[in-house]
């Protein structure tokens, strides 16, 4: 059983590599977001 932080922690790291998604590929169609 994990505990609430390291959850929260997978969490965050999930969601900071969908924005980095999110920005690679929208990079890629030429639009440059900063």
């Amino acid at each position: 059983m994990k505990t609430y932080s390291e959850l929260k922690s997978e969490m965050d790291n999930l969601e900071a590599q969908m924005e980095e998604a999110k920005k690679r590929g929208s990079a890629q169609k030429g639009q440059t977001t900063v």
